[in-house]
């Protein structure tokens, strides 16, 4: 019973909050509702310390957080409104004529272009520049706009002059847009990514008659320079049904000399850097033809002589040459208050042949792929 009587008095207690809260949030329109009517001011006898002034309209800007999707990017940027308050926004009694109205409407109009000249430079301006800074500027200049705009009406009472800054104010409206469209993305020179899937290797000719197909893992990262792609890989896995047939194997270090036997269990590691070119580089698909060098290394499960605890491998050199095809699932682009950032999360499937000179296994040419989830990001201006 106590229970239910605290959750009544809390929900009391807390009802005028929410009122006062839905109150304060109707008391504020934004220029974007359409002009301004003789209702959102309050008629009556105000006393001022300047006689001249018959009528205030109180204005701010505001900025929120706003997510908008444009196919597959998601664009975090801010988004500023210009708002007006009614309640605080009045007109003496015996003004509340069109000319005062249109008087505060340029006046809300040049608060909209400050606005959207401050939206502009939110989308693309420099990304050295803080958006508190921006805020800071443009606030300054629409209160001095205002300032000379009224000083310059007599207060709203020149109609000549107040229909000359109309006509301006709406000829510049129209250079700016009043929502956030698609934005152009504009990148620097450098961007860096991780990968990380499945991989194959598939030997061909007669290095089959030694090796099944190798299965594993592939961990990588990029460097990209402009449409240069640098790509440093590593795979391990293991060599399906282990060796097919013997191989002789020699270690003049560690003196040791024998045969690797058929069926012995085997697993493997490779190591490729490549260069890439991007010919294809858009906001869906990356096509970069590739070609580099790298490392095989096969290497025994079993420690053949325990005595000396040696781990027995044969490894060698390797050319290869392929493609990488990044089919780009989702872009992130976002402008904050710390700034800009840019990055793609894609699925890359990475192709290659490559020619190793392991002599124990004659010198294998092998197809390698790879279906890998890329995280990569870039540089923006």
């Amino acid at each position: 019973m106590k229970s239910h009587l605290a959750a009544v008095l809390i929900a009391l207690l807390a009802f005028p909050a929410i009122v006062a809260s839905q109150d304060y949030d109707k008391s504020f329109r934004y220029w974007n509702e359409g002009p301004l009517t003789l209702g959102d001011f309050t008629v009556r006898d105000m006393w001022t310390d300047d006689p001249s002034v018959n009528s205030s309209m109180e204005y701010v800007l505001v900025y929120k957080d706003t997510v908008l999707r444009f196919g597959n990017l998601r664009y975090q940027t801010l988004y500023s409104l210009a708002k007006m308050d009614r309640v605080n926004s009045w007109i003496r009694t015996g003004r509340a004529t069109e000319l005062t109205l249109k008087y505060h409407q340029v006046a809300f109009d040049i608060a909209e272009l400050n606005r959207r000249k401050l939206q502009d430079r939110f989308e693309n301006g420099d990304v050295f520049v803080f958006p508190s800074n921006l805020i800071s500027f443009y606030e300054k200049n629409l209160t001095n706009e205002i300032n000379e705009y009224r000083a310059k009406c007599s207060q709203g009472l020149d109609a000549e002059v107040i229909e000359e800054y109309r006509k301006r104010i709406h000829d510049e409206l129209g250079k700016y847009p009043e929502g956030i469209n698609e934005p152009v993305i504009r990148f620097r020179n450098s961007g860096f990514g991780y990968h990380l899937g499945p991989y194959g290797e598939f030997l061909a000719g007669e290095a089959t008659s030694f090796l099944g197909p190798q299965l594993g893992l592939l961990l990588g990262m990029e460097y990209s320079f402009k449409r240069l792609r640098t790509n440093w890989d590593i795979s391990f896995g293991r060599y399906i049904g282990g060796l097919r047939k013997s191989v002789a194997y020699s270690d003049d270090y560690n003196d040791i000399q024998h045969t690797w036997g058929k069926d012995w269990d085997c697993h493997g590691m490779l190591v490729d850097l490549s260069l890439g070119f991007a010919i294809v580089d858009n906001a869906h698909l990356t096509i970069a033809p590739m070609a580099g060098i790298g490392g095989m290394n096969v290497e025994l499960d079993r420690i053949y002589q325990k005595e000396k605890n040696v781990t027995e491998n044969i490894d060698g050199f390797r050319y290869l040459a392929g493609v990488n095809v990044d089919l780009k699932l989702s872009r992130d682009y976002s402008f904050g208050w710390s700034g800009r950032s840019y990055g793609e999360n894609s699925i890359r499937l990475k192709l290659y042949v490559a020619k190793s000179d392991v002599d124990e296994f004659a010198g294998p040419l092998s197809i390698n792929c790879g279906l890998l989830f890329n995280l990569y990001g870039r540089m923006v201006r």
